[in-house]
């Protein structure tokens, strides 16, 4: 998913453990951190004053982060914009995987395989190679009738780890 930080994020003390854990999704890959020149000097003094050692670490990914910006099409979709307002439930929401469920994974990863293409997601064609390869365990919920293939994802790598 695309982020995009309020630099007033970066003012309070309080929104630290927050902070790191939204950096955390972002280093992982989970998500994509979209960041403006304002935002960029505001975190960068952030981690600067609360975390010296590190800072330097945090300073690179920013930088990596504006530049990513810089490059990404002008009609690219910011999906969650984070303030001091929502931190905390954006945080939370973030940290969720989503999941996509399938009846049928030979058949209908065809279909995902070629979404995943068209959409350049290489992490996700990843991800669905993993699922088939371990051989994801059946939906147990009484649905579809006997004989069915129907399977989901149950394979952590598998999550639909970024937007």
């Amino acid at each position: 998913m695309q982020v995009r930080t309020d630099p007033q994020i970066f003012t309070s003390p309080q929104n630290f453990d927050l902070i790191i854990r939204l950096v955390d999704l972002v280093t992982r890959e989970r998500h994509h951190w979209r960041i403006d020149t304002d935002t960029e000097k505001q975190a960068k003094e952030y981690f600067k004053e609360h975390i010296p050692g590190l800072a330097s670490v945090y300073h690179s990914l920013i930088e990596k982060s504006v530049a990513a910006a810089a490059w990404s099409a002008s009609t690219e979709k910011i999906i969650a914009k984070v303030t001091n307002e929502n931190l905390d439930q954006i945080v939370a929401d973030l940290t969720h995987p989503a999941v996509i469920v399938v009846e049928d994974v030979v058949s209908e990863g065809v279909l995902l395989r070629a979404l995943f293409r068209a959409f350049s997601r290489s992490d996700l064609i990843r991800a669905l190679h993993g699922c088939r390869a371990r051989s994801c365990p059946p939906v147990s919920d009484g649905h579809p009738g006997p004989g069915s293939s129907r399977q989901r994802p149950a394979d952590p790598e598998f999550h639909y780890q970024t937007a």
